[in-house]
């Protein structure tokens, strides 16, 4: 299999209509925008959920202009009285802006998600037109990245849309800086563009920080620079020190911020078996996404499960050695899957197991490599009859219709809070807190039975819950059942003895 790379100094947009024709690039351009809000469009509908409460509903600093600098010096949730240990003031802004125009409205929330997941796809579509000179995997891999189910998660769900923020503009700042190695006029300026938009993805969200080992990978792959400008010899540098400034900048802004007490190590050994487990579980959910939800648990560690997982990961080992003496690009695509994989094995600490809209920058590199592996074997004769090409045609249509048709099915399930909670629920039982969060979504309708059930079922998923005890104990109280809501007033005090609310409530029965 040869490599059909091409070394083409043109501007992305013109190279691919110099390659590809203006007139399909157009087309391609109308089919993504169209495809995007067709498998979509059900998710307008939806209503603020899980975080949204604290990002949009009460985050009382998104409401007036005079607040608009502290977006930049606080961290995501301290607005509305909540601290995180997220810093992503560009996400905020997005945010501040949809608020001036729709309010509390969440259709324009999901409406903005949207779009950003289309310019995503766009710039999908001319990052790889660019890297490959081939409109049929520029094409063919940004409609599979539209559909692709992984991504209802950072689309449908309005605080998801850091990874759709941070994507675009960190492919933004790829196609700048594929212009800046070319040594021509203008070079420079370009440069600073892609380190500006590689800033504005890192404070989007913390998962672009991968971007420039994603340019060091390019240029291990395509390219042999010969350094002509000041910034093009010691561009290293300048990445190196932006990414140290955004994170430095974030470590100063989250000082003050209270964390967690940190869980003890569970040793290499344990390291190893999580990731592998997560790797192949990742890759699974990209081929066959059919229990997409969130809150997902750790993946299955059994021995079967262990041998599977390794099995994948060598063969996913073997493919991109393969690659590299075969095809630059597949290894390229495989390349940057494992790269944007990295900060989500567990390596890191991270606030769940496994989640899915962490797989959306990963995606795009997985994506590329299974399009330019499919279509290179047509151009290499492996498959060069013309019924070939009818069946292959035919399986991809069918492929792009079960993902379109599993996103807007996937979609439903953030319409409404007690929709979600209840998905949820049925892949993840033994989630404390999806027990608690469903009875808060009851108790605000006044559904007192089914509230009390929930909060029951937290409280014996996770004894000491606390405040699920206490709001189990108002429940008890609006049923006019005293005694038993004494006793769980007191049982939150026997776990949190300090806690004001238990106490108020009891000494005030």
């Amino acid at each position: 299999m040869k490599n059909n790379h091409r070394k083409d100094k043109k501007l992305p947009v013109e190279a691919s209509q110099n390659t590809i024709g203006k007139g399909t690039v157009l087309f391609c351009i109308v089919i993504i925008v169209m495809l995007g809000f067709i498998i979509y469009a059900n998710s307008l509908t939806g209503k603020f959920l899980w975080d949204d409460e604290y990002s949009v509903v009460k985050n009382t600093y998104l409401k007036s202009w005079l607040y608009l600098p502290q977006l930049f010096t606080h961290n995501f949730h301290v607005f509305a009285d909540r601290q995180s240990l997220f810093y992503r003031p560009m996400t905020s802004l997005t945010l501040f802006l949809d608020y001036r125009i729709w309010q509390l409205n969440p259709w324009g929330y999901h409406l903005t998600n949207i779009i950003f997941h289309i310019l995503t796809a766009l710039a999908v579509y001319f990052l790889f037109a660019r890297i490959t000179m081939d409109s049929k995997v520029a094409f063919i891999g940004s409609i599979l990245f539209v559909a692709l189910p992984v991504h209802t998660e950072a689309v449908a769900y309005i605080s998801g849309r850091a990874d759709p923020i941070a994507a675009f503009l960190a492919l933004i700042s790829f196609l700048f800086y594929i212009e800046f190695l070319e040594n021509k006029k203008g070079s420079s300026l370009k440069g600073l563009a892609s380190f500006f938009f590689l800033v504005a993805a890192i404070w989007s969200k913390e998962i672009a920080a991968v971007t420039p080992f994603l340019f060091l990978l390019y240029e291990i792959s395509f390219k042999k620079i010969k350094s002509i400008t000041f910034m093009q010899r010691y561009r290293y540098f300048f990445l190196a020190a932006l990414t140290a400034m955004c994170f430095f900048i974030r470590y100063l802004v989250l000082l003050p911020v209270v964390r967690p007490m940190p869980q003890p190590s569970a040793g290499i050994g344990h390291l190893i078996i999580t990731s592998t487990t997560v790797f192949a579980s990742y890759i699974r959910l990209l081929f066959l996404p059919l229990d997409l939800h969130m809150e997902r648990a750790s993946p299955d560690t059994s021995l079967p499960m262990l041998f599977f997982s390794a099995l994948v990961v060598i063969v996913f080992i073997f493919l991109i050695k393969r690659a590299y003496n075969k095809d630059k690009i597949v290894f390229f695509g495989l390349g940057w899957f494992c790269i944007g994989m990295l900060p989500i094995l567990g390596i890191f600490p991270l606030n769940a197991p496994m989640a899915e809209h962490w797989l959306y920058i990963p995606s795009i590199g997985f994506i590329l490599a299974m399009t330019q592996l499919c279509v290179s074997s047509f151009k290499d004769g492996v498959i060069s009859k013309p019924v070939y090409r009818i069946i292959a045609m035919t399986i991809l249509i069918c492929i792009l219709a079960f993902y379109s048709y599993t996103t807007i099915v996937k979609n439903s399930d953030w319409k409404d809070a007690i929709t979600l909670y209840n998905q949820t629920i049925k892949y993840n039982p033994n989630s404390a807190r999806l027990y608690y969060n469903l009875a808060n979504e009851y108790r605000l309708l006044e559904q007192w039975d089914k509230a009390e059930s929930s909060y029951k079922m937290a409280v014996h998923l996770m004894p000491n819950y606390t405040e699920a005890h206490i709001d189990l104990g108002n429940v008890y109280c609006v049923k006019g059942n005293i005694k038993d809501a004494r006793k769980e007033y007191e049982t939150a005090l026997s776990y949190e003895p300090d806690n004001e609310a238990a106490r108020f409530n009891l000494e005030h029965l």
